[in-house]
């Protein structure tokens, strides 16, 4: 596990696709009736595989915090919204991201958000320019910008829509104004968006900050 965090507001998982895929259970039975129908809807085998990998991550998550199996957790699909654990738990909000090989899962009492990406994609200034309105940024800095905002429009359950994307810009801003904190390693790019409880975490100490256009220092 690359990052694996239980606290009293939250918790998260991130991993190796590979890695995850070794500990999950074959089979398909430990899905949920809603989350069964979603997955039968799927017709390419690579997204059904993402999409077990995600939810098997979160039930690890909560079985860690909570207790239990994994497959004594089921969560229930919400239309154009994550999903829910069936069970009572404090953590009433969840965020799973896969990209680039890594699988990341995430738990919270208020609304969270989580995007993983490979450190060596490449996002083409053609593609992101006419988005994100900005010119000039190198492709490591267009990358952490997709990743962050990302991972921001999923904690607010806003789609990566042009309109969207625009009306919350984000920037680099110190700790105390930060809405996202973003991790940078050779191998991939995550950020996380939650609240000042959660991003206050003194395992994010060494993560920069974003947050909205006129949160940034001066």
């Amino acid at each position: 596990m690359l990052i694996d965090l239980a606290e009293p507001q939250f918790a998260l998982r991130l991993a190796r696709i590979s890695d995850a895929m070794a500990d999950m259970p074959t089979g398909q039975n430990w899905l949920s009736p809603s989350e069964q129908t979603r997955l039968q809807a799927m017709r390419h085998s690579g997204r059904r595989e993402e999409f077990l990998l995600g939810r098997w991550l979160l039930r690890t998550l909560f079985a860690r915090s909570f207790g239990g199996d994994p497959a004594t957790w089921p969560f229930a699909e919400q239309p154009q919204r994550p999903p829910v654990s069936v069970r009572h738990s404090p953590f009433g909000y969840v965020s799973i991201s896969h990209g680039g090989g890594f699988v990341a899962a995430a738990a919270a009492v208020s609304p969270i958000g989580v995007d993983v990406e490979s450190a060596t994609r490449r996002l083409p200034a053609e593609v992101f320019e006419p988005l994100f309105g900005r010119s000039g940024m190198t492709d490591l800095e267009r990358l952490q910008h997709w990743v962050v905002t990302e991972a921001f429009l999923k904690q607010q359950i806003l789609p990566a829509h042009t309109d969207t994307i625009r009306r919350n810009a984000l920037q680099p801003a110190p700790v105390n104004r930060a809405r996202v904190r973003v991790q940078l390693t050779d191998d991939y790019i995550f950020a996380i968006a939650g609240a000042p409880d959660v991003l206050s975490a003194a395992s994010f100490a060494a993560w920069p900050g974003y947050g909205p256009v006129g949160s940034g220092q001066s």
